[in-house]
């Protein structure tokens, strides 16, 4: 039919709609959704779309109106644009095609006079203007920017390192951060070879990859009952082209401290029996003690070659680019959604104190300052911080604490889980605000065969200000 036109018809807030069906590239059912902290009310959240991370923002939003939220009709409309993008609507009417004099002008705005009644067309590019704004170059939709792990802006004192600390059998322990690949949570398929010792708690795939988990406990000469229950995790250290997993009962803390605060191993420690992993040095942290083991030393012969052989056996499975361009996070939870920060912006994981000294003058979510090594450190609440709805402490809180051109501050959060490595081919930008100097969600990781989607934290944006609270903190 000459002179005609298709569009797609929808309802919004009780009104009907219609988009032209060239600017619409396909209809999707709502995804689950991982909300933005401090995003705009329309932007519902960010989704996974066959493995790319799909910003999903509410058309009602937009037009300033009230969506019907948790509708089983709702879908969300695919933009056929440089970006990827979806427009939740409540329910999708079909397809009409409309002649030259079905189409009215009226203030400004396309209506649609059609026999189920008006549609008004929608115009999206003026409506996501106003919330939204175009990436940066270098953060366009596609391969993301390397988002790095931001060392040469760590203001930690040269020298310094980096300890994860973690329990044995009620005992603390530490590794070097440098040695350390990735923490990760107990994997639920384990197989247990025939024929393995005590040490061997089995094997899991990682990244499609064997993944030879070690008992640390059975590494360390220390009884291994009831080892695998609760809030156990799994350190990997790279070996060869490879690694292994050692299983420790839990993550305690980062530290980070420099040569002064480590000692020598007293000589009764190397009596008895020698477990197969040795202690490296005695570490002084948060003022206490903790034995360092070394990620060299962790293994004997014999079972170094074993591992390599079972390596050597597997190898070419992991292209070497993408572990070599895997980026290092601290990853952490606010609440359901999981977030991450490069670990070279975290100075270390602190317990968050009793009590706070006041900082006058402050914004509502700092909640005081902590001394930190003799240093007063102004501590934020993160979920204050980023809008989020406050929730009922439960004891696994934890101060992240953050440094970043030249500015440092502790924040709150729900809880440290993991250190992990996310390659680059995961990551994402994050929709842009159009207030995007406050914004500090500023990428995704979409690990789509793992159902997560991490919200990434810039932590530069993060701790802008902090510095002129760092110069008023008073000691507790």
């Amino acid at each position: 039919m000459t002179g005609t036109r298709s569009y797609l018809s929808f309802d919004v807030a009780g009104e009907g709609h219609a988009l032209p069906m060239e600017v619409v590239r396909e209809i999707l059912r709502v995804p689950p959704l991982v909300r933005v902290p401090q995003g705009p009310a329309s932007l519902e959240g960010l989704g996974n779309l066959r493995g790319r991370v799909l910003p999903v923002v509410n058309l009602a939003g937009l037009l300033g109106k009230q969506s019907d939220d948790g509708t089983e009709s709702a879908r969300v409309l695919l933009l056929d644009r440089a970006s990827l993008l979806g427009l939740r609507v409540d329910a999708v009417r079909g397809l009409v095609t409309v002649g030259r004099d079905q189409v009215e002008e009226n203030s400004g705005s396309t209506v649609l006079r059609t026999p189920g009644g008006d549609l008004r067309v929608i115009d999206p590019g003026p409506l996501l203007a106003a919330e939204f704004r175009p990436q940066p170059r270098g953060l366009r939709s596609g391969r993301a920017r390397p988002v790095g792990d931001d060392r040469a802006e760590v203001t930690a004192p040269a020298g310094q390192v980096g300890l994860i600390g973690f329990e044995l059998e009620g005992r603390e322990y530490a590794l070097p951060l440098g040695g350390v690949r990735e923490v990760l949570s107990l994997p639920p398929d384990i197989a247990v070879l025939p024929g393995s010792d005590e040490a061997s708690f089995g094997v899991a795939t990682l990244r499609g990859r064997v993944l030879p988990i070690l008992s640390g406990r059975s590494l360390l000469g220390l009884p291994t009952e009831g080892q695998g229950d609760g809030a156990n995790r799994v350190i990997v250290i790279p070996l060869g082209s490879g690694g292994f997993g050692v299983l420790v009962d839990r993550i305690t803390a980062i530290h980070r401290t420099d040569a002064a605060g480590f000692g020598p191993v007293p000589a009764i420690l190397g009596r008895g029996p020698r477990p197969e992993a040795e202690v490296q040095a005695i570490a002084r942290v948060g003022g206490r003690l903790v034995a360092v083991l070394s990620p060299d030393r962790l293994l004997g012969p014999e079972r170094t070659g074993r591992i390599l052989a079972m390596d050597s056996e597997a190898e070419g499975t992991m292209a070497p680019t993408e572990k070599a361009e895997a980026q290092q996070f601290i990853l952490f939870h606010l609440g359901d959604t999981e977030c991450a920060i490069p670990i070279g912006s975290v100075e270390e994981v602190a317990r968050v104190p009793d009590r706070f000294s006041t900082l006058p003058r402050a914004p509502a979510y700092v909640k005081g300052v902590m001394t930190l090594r003799g240093q007063a450190l102004p501590v934020v609440d993160l979920r204050e911080r980023l809008d989020l709805p406050p929730v009922p402490p439960t004891g696994r809180e934890q101060v992240l604490v953050l440094s970043s051109k030249g500015e440092r501050a502790g924040f709150i959060v729900d809880a440290v889980r993991d250190v992990a490595r996310l390659p680059p081919s995961a990551i994402e930008p994050a929709p842009e605000l159009a207030d995007g100097r406050a914004m500090v969600v500023t990428q995704a990781a979409n690990l789509a065969e793992a159902g997560r989607l991490i919200l990434l934290i810039d932590a530069g944006r993060l701790l802008e200000g902090t510095e002129m609270l760092a110069q008023d903190a008073p000691l507790p």
